[in-house]
């Protein structure tokens, strides 16, 4: 497993995720408020005495002296009645009644009061809105079309990934490092003459040496020679494509839009590894479930150094430079494709 790859069953790694903050979020207990209810409290009021409710307003209690201009209500003070019927409008100085807010209902009378209806000349309030009614236009959510784009677009599941930039540019990778996103450069390729390259680890431990003086190239790898066309051949039934096996199991190199995907083969469209050049120079993203494979990241990296050398592969094709944003796809790897 590579050093990489994220920690699990509690194992420290300064890579993983940090776990959610268990000081915020969450549903907290409220604490007990004055005059509420608590079981097994003495009751705030003698047993056996009675509650009497007082009537919150005094009877037949005349007005006050009103102010100058006011005029004396010729309506009965019944209790919270409306005016008889037959009465005209009110004075000019009591003005009509007022309209509640729009987008707000109109409460319900409290008991008691009368519901009849109003003298000609008063103002009805509008009807309260329904409940059940949709909600204010306002407050409606937004169609697709006004929607950002990127808000239309399925969201992909996040998962635990390392970026490895190349030093230098596309036509330096025989001769470049491999910087991590934390400033180290845990490999190395080397290609002091046209005739060899090497890769090797960030201690010296040799990965991979490649021997380019031959019309198929040869490599050795975890220590068995091999030829390059038959590490990483071309698709039989997609000329555009290079696989390779790794511990029994297949991948495929695959191209979408100025982009190179590594996938398993029983697992379309499941990246496992991506390789992009948004700026002219070589990056590889690998994700987990490549980086907990031992082996798997180094021979991620091998096969872009590889495909992105410019030299002859041994299969009528040769690795040529990743080409910048804007180049055709149907280019953009000349390892990856036959003549």
């Amino acid at each position: 497993m590579s050093n990489y790859a994220e920690k699990k069953d509690g194992w420290p790694s300064q890579y993983a995720s940090p776990p959610p903050n268990p000081g915020y979020g969450g549903y907290q207990q409220p604490q007990q408020q004055y005059g509420q209810y608590q079981p097994n409290a003495p009751s705030q009021y003698p047993q056996g005495a009675s509650y009497t409710q007082s009537a919150p307003y005094s009877q037949d209690v005349p007005y006050q002296q009103l102010p100058p201009g006011y005029q004396q209500s010729p309506y009965s003070q019944n209790q919270y009645g409306a005016p008889p019927q037959g009465y005209g409008a009110p004075p000019q100085s009591y003005g009509t009644a007022l309209s509640p807010p729009q987008g707000y209902g109109s409460a319900p009378p409290p008991q008691g009061y009368s519901t009849a209806p109003l003298p000609q000349g008063y103002n009805a309030a509008p009807p309260p809105q329904s409940y059940n009614s949709a909600p204010l236009q306002a407050h409606s959510a937004p169609s697709s079309q006004q929607q950002p784009a990127y808000l239309q677009q399925p969201q992909s599941e996040k998962r635990h990934s390392v970026v490895f930039k190349f030093s230098g540019t596309n036509a330096t990778i025989l001769n470049s490092q491999v910087n991590d996103p934390w400033g180290k450069s845990p490999f190395h390729v080397s290609t002091p003459n046209k005739k060899a390259t090497s890769f090797r680890a960030a201690d010296g431990a040799v990965i991979a040496l490649v021997d380019w003086d031959h019309s198929s190239p040869v490599m050795e790898f975890r220590g068995k020679k091999i030829k390059i066309k038959e590490w990483l051949p071309l698709k039989k039934d997609d000329k555009t494509s290079r696989t390779f096996v790794h511990e029994g199991k297949h991948y495929d190199w695959i191209t979408r839009e100025q982009t190179v995907y590594l996938e398993p083969s029983d697992r379309p469209g499941h990246h496992i590894a991506i390789w992009r050049d948004p700026t002219g120079v070589t990056e590889l993203e690998v994700f987990q479930e490549a980086l907990v494979t031992a082996g798997m990241l180094e021979a991620c990296l091998l096969a872009v150094v590889l495909m992105q050398s410019g030299n002859s592969l041994g299969d009528g094709s040769s690795g040529s430079y990743y080409p910048s944003v804007g180049i055709a796809i149907g280019t953009v790897i000349g390892g990856l494709l036959s003549h």
